[in-house]
């Protein structure tokens, strides 16, 4: 893949690889940025995977938010289908942790706030993220953030459709009722946030 120019994106690079299918670094060569591209596992085309993978579009485009990824289109090219949104330019927050360590409780909370204020949108558009934990934060090189990854997120009073249960999300991060398996809403969003900032710091106890 890299190397190929998909439609008007030439693809320079890979971000990350998944079971669901891997991200690249992109340039869209005709307004000259850099993108992410997001990609499918070829074998999973015809799953429930391609449905989640075009819901997280429908719900990106439904939220404009500084603190969320923006997605600028979906599409085909040579059988593949294509997510392409913002590219951000930052560390997880749970590299940064790793390499820098806790965070001071001032850091903590001006991360917490943002966080928040993007949860805050999504929620009022009717949207849970379900999947709030470190690695799906963003700390841009600007020292903002970004929500990243609303693969498994759910729109509020949308049917839902499940054949099996499964554990939807990152079990260390979940809220009690997301664990049994029952209906979510925003609080539990909240729940995963405040286990988010927990972590950041927890470190300067010890």
């Amino acid at each position: 893949m890299i190397g190929r120019t998909n439609g008007k994106y030439r693809i320079v690079g890979q971000l990350g690889r998944g079971g669901a299918g891997v991200v690249y670094q992109a340039v869209d060569e005709t307004l000259h940025r850099d993108v992410a591209v997001k990609t499918l596992n070829p074998d999973l085309a015809n799953t429930e995977v391609m449905s989640r993978f075009r819901a997280e579009a429908t719900i990106l485009a439904r939220l404009n938010h500084p603190q969320i990824a923006t997605i600028y289109e979906l599409f085909r090219a040579d059988g593949d289908l294509l997510m392409v949104m913002e590219f951000v330019r930052g560390e997880s927050l749970d590299k940064l942790s790793e390499r820098l360590g806790a965070l001071s409780p001032e850091r903590a909370a001006y991360i917490i706030d943002l966080i928040l204020s993007a949860l805050e949108h999504a929620h009022r558009a009717g949207v849970v993220h379900r999947d709030v934990k470190p690695a799906n934060v963003m700390v841009t090189d600007e020292g903002s953030i970004k929500i990243m990854d609303f693969g498994i997120a759910r729109i509020l009073g949308a049917e839902q459709k499940t054949v099996d249960f499964r554990l939807m999300g990152t079990p260390a991060y979940m809220s009690p009722e997301q664990v049994l398996g029952e209906e979510v809403d925003g609080r539990s969003d909240l729940y995963s946030a405040g286990l988010v900032v927990y972590e950041a710091i927890k470190l300067i106890d010890e």
